[in-house]
This record gives structure tokens, sequence and C-alpha cells, in this order.
């Protein structure tokens, strides 16, 4: 494959996954819970992007945008606080994906899946360790702003986002590998 067909198919599975995506709506009845997420990086001075979706275990072609970021320095960047219907499971997926040249990326879609209480507070930290091509996913409850009590949650082995499917923290890209630590 040619770097021109190579960054013709990337265009439009891009175009394509960008455009079947809703961006993810709070609700505004029911009983509800703050969800926030926080991302850290040591992407000084590459260029990394970081995605978080709500998923619907039920219809894998049912995502919602709940935020983007791209950015070449280190640093947290935090998506929310928002709301979260409570008393039924959140599924969700945090990724990011950086190009190493021009026909290669490395990526690490993470998916974990709670069952937020009503008027709770949760973080989601999402870290990645771009040295060792690595992310981390851990969920907490907060009970004050430095108080953080860690949430048990699913970690599933694999999920399916728009119509495929990928194994839970396994890299996805070209003669690259990134690992899930847990």
């Amino acid at each position: 494959m040619t770097r021109l067909e190579f960054l013709a198919m990337l265009s439009i599975v891009t175009i394509t996954f960008c455009s079947c995506t809703a961006n993810y709506v709070q609700p505004t009845e029911g009983p509800t819970a703050d969800l926030t997420f926080d991302i850290e990086s040591n992407s000084e001075g590459k260029s990394l992007s970081v995605t978080v979706y709500k998923l619907d275990k039920q219809d894998c072609k049912n995502v919602e945008l709940v935020g983007k970021d791209m950015f070449s320095k280190s640093g947290n960047f935090r998506y929310g606080p928002m709301k979260v219907m409570a008393q039924s499971p959140f599924f969700f997926m945090a990724t990011y994906s950086r190009h190493l040249s021009i026909a290669s990326t490395v990526g690490c879609p993470t998916f974990g899946e709670f069952i937020p209480l009503a008027n709770k507070k949760y973080v989601v930290k999402f870290n990645v360790d771009i040295s060792v091509d690595s992310c981390d996913l851990n969920i907490y409850q907060q009970n004050s702003t430095e108080n953080l009590k860690p949430v048990e949650f699913d970690f599933p082995v694999k999920a399916c986002v728009l119509g495929k499917e990928y194994i839970n923290g396994k890299a996805t890209g070209v003669s690259y590998r990134a690992t899930v630590t847990r």
C-alpha cells in the first residue's frame, strides 16, 4: 500500500467514525451522579490524541462522544463534571493514539463499566505514558475534594465500537506495541 493510499484510507475511516458519533447528552430526569474524566499524559513534544466515548453494550453502533483533545505537551486535562444516569451501568471507552510515522499509528483502547450511585461524584483517571506506550484506567468515588475512594468496576475483555470489535487494552496500530496496566 502506498502512502497516498494509506492516507486516503485513514481519512475515510476517520470521517466515517466521526460522522457516526453523536455528542454525549446528559440526562435531565431521574437519579443522576456526577462524573469527571481526568486525563494525564507525559506527551511532551509528541502529538497525542485522547478521546472518551460513552458506549452501549446492546448496540455497538450507539456511540456518544464525551470529549476529545489533541495535545503535544505533558499535563492534565479534564472532561466534566457531567451528569450520568445513576443506578444503571455506565459503559465507556477512553483511548489514545499517536502517529509514529506517516504509515504507523499506535493506540490503546480501554473500556470500563460501573454503576454510579445517585447523588455521588466519580472520577475516571486515564493515564497515558508514551515512554512505554501504556495506559492505565481507574475509577474513584469522590467524597471530598481530596478524598478519592477506589470503585470496583468491570474491565471487559472486549467491546464493539461502531461495528468493530476491540480487545480491551490491546494495542491498535502498525508495528508497535502498547500495554494496559490496571
